[in-house]
């Protein structure tokens, strides 16, 4: 009972927690089926014949897939957190737990259910409870924000219309001083122009602008990486000072999630990975969960891409490292990484949602 009362207090302290801080609760997640949603509702798009123009892409599937995803990891989350989640005979409570875990560094125990004539048992938390919750709470404002009506950003398909630039002179202004210089001495001096402070304005070569508005610094030692624009090298980048999302032509390569829900079967039994050593989980992207991944970036300024001594926290393994961490760590007050890794969240939705494969069969069957 007593333990029951202190979760219930941990609750009630996190929900105050997020409304103090500007959150929302679930009651402010408009009640839309994921199937309805439209792209435009949520971004103005570019005109078609126009550069990164989406008119020909399936933005609006995309959209549907993404908060569908995101629909199923709230869901397990909700279970998680509020005692709900019971393990059935294929044992896929265990599996949605395990998921938790290895995401979020929630461990948990199964208890058995008084009276419950299937045998069933009850999943239950026992450590990592306020990230479980914490998580839960980012799903929630991903849903918000995938599921309003209002125009929110923009969308674009390719990086076409982004413009690199290194002088003043490349905008038509005078003197033709080195952008970047002017910029860090007096960014008044660039009259017209929003500057976006999304990198730290170093030394730089240029930057990219895009309807009169600074977008990326590019620093010297990033420069070889950058210059060819955003989808030279990445998939989909989420620029939040400006509301722009850029969705790559490799995405639009990705199987849909219908497509991934359809073949999973094919998964079941098999090896977690794959000959290469990589798991088969980091294989199942699709567009929706591209724009998924950009829009937990899009919440919140403090949900990024976590730089590991591994390198960057993308993918099955180092998340899951990410999230042994957390388990590791002796402050609870420490922001937990795994909460700050957009990754680890979509990676997370993606694995409840294709809900027939045990994504990670080695990880614990129970905790406590």
């Amino acid at each position: 009972m007593r333990g029951l009362m202190l979760r219930s207090l941990l609750v009630v302290a996190l929900a105050l927690s997020l409304l103090i801080s500007g959150g929302l609760s679930y009651n402010d997640i408009p009640d839309r089926d994921p199937r309805s949603l439209k792209a435009s509702q949520l971004f103005d798009m570019i005109p078609a014949g126009k550069r990164g123009s989406c008119a020909n892409r399936p933005v609006d599937n995309t959209l549907q897939d993404a908060a569908q995803i995101a629909d199923k990891g709230l869901s397990v989350l909700e279970q998680l957190v509020h005692d709900a989640m019971t393990n059935n005979k294929n044992n896929q409570g265990v599996r949605w737990a395990n998921m938790g875990y290895t995401m979020f560094g929630g461990k948990y125990k199964l208890e058995n259910i008084p009276g419950d004539k299937k045998r069933r048992k009850k999943v239950r938390v026992t450590d990592g409870y306020s990230r479980v919750t914490k998580a839960m709470y980012n799903f929630q404002a991903v849903q918000f924000k995938l599921k309003n009506d209002r125009v929110q950003g923009k969308l674009m398909c390719g990086d076409e219309d982004l413009k690199l630039v290194h002088k003043l002179g490349d905008l038509g202004l005078e003197p033709k001083d080195k952008l970047i210089s002017v910029a860090k001495k007096d960014p008044s001096n660039i009259k017209g122009y929003f500057l976006s402070r999304y990198w730290s304005p170093k030394d730089s070569k240029g930057a990219y602008i895009l309807d009169k508005a600074f977008l990326v610094y590019i620093e010297d030692d990033q420069y070889e990486k950058w210059k060819y624009g955003y989808c030279h090298r990445g998939r989909a980048v989420m620029n939040r000072p400006s509301n722009l999302m850029v969705l790559c032509d490799r995405v639009w390569r990705s199987p849909t999630l219908r497509d991934t829900i359809r073949s999973q079967s094919s998964l079941i039994g098999k090896p977690i990975k794959d000959d290469d050593g990589k798991y088969l989980l980091d294989q199942q992207q699709t567009a929706g969960l591209d724009m998924l991944h950009e829009t937990f970036h899009w919440i919140s300024w403090d949900i990024t891409d976590i730089k590991t001594s591994r390198g960057t926290a993308y993918g099955f393994s180092r998340c899951f490292q990410l999230a042994k961490e957390d388990l590791q760590q002796e402050n609870p007050c420490d922001l937990d990484q795994s909460l700050r890794n957009a990754d680890s969240h979509t990676l997370f939705g993606n694995g409840v949602t294709l809900n027939e494969v045990d994504w990670y069969p080695d990880g614990p069957k129970e905790q406590g």
